[in-house]
């Protein structure tokens, strides 16, 4: 839309969207944050705006929290695995060459089995893939297809 191709615009929001009003709200959504989006940048420039990310006081405040809940999200979960692995196959008793193929291996299948992860993702949503896993454990409360 940015480039002034609103027709092909609505043809894929036709796509994403149950019904023409559904599409027609959003492109029109999209084209008033587009208006109020130049207003705000004006003439300035990519480098204007990223030194106004740590010059403004409110941006920089922003910018620290979103750094630091980007950071807290790498460092849980499988992630923190994948960083100490070597480590964690040294301490069950690898010798710390065979930790180095181990922990290869783990991100090798790690690094494979992404690409199925994320075409399911992107084929069944999120929310369908939440609630089929969850409908298959027995201990999950509130969760009825």
């Amino acid at each position: 839309m940015k480039k002034g191709r609103y027709a092909a615009a609505y043809k894929s929001l036709l796509k994403l969207r149950n019904t023409p009003l559904q599409a027609s709200r959003d492109l029109y959504y999209v084209h008033a944050q587009l208006s109020i989006e130049a207003a705000v940048i004006g003439r300035s420039n990519f480098f204007q705006r990223f030194v106004e990310l740590f010059t403004i006081p409110r941006v920089r405040r922003a910018t620290l929290a979103s750094f630091t809940v980007m950071i807290a999200q790498q460092m849980c979960g499988i992630n923190i695995i994948a960083f100490y692995s070597a480590t964690i196959f040294v301490e069950s008793g690898f010798t710390p060459y065979k930790a180095l193929w181990a922990s290869f291996g783990f991100g090798l299948t790690n690094f494979l089995f992404a690409f199925p992860a994320v075409w399911t993702i992107d084929t069944f949503g999120r929310r369908t893939l939440l609630l089929f896993t969850c409908k298959l454990q027995t201990d999950c409360p509130g969760f009825d297809l």
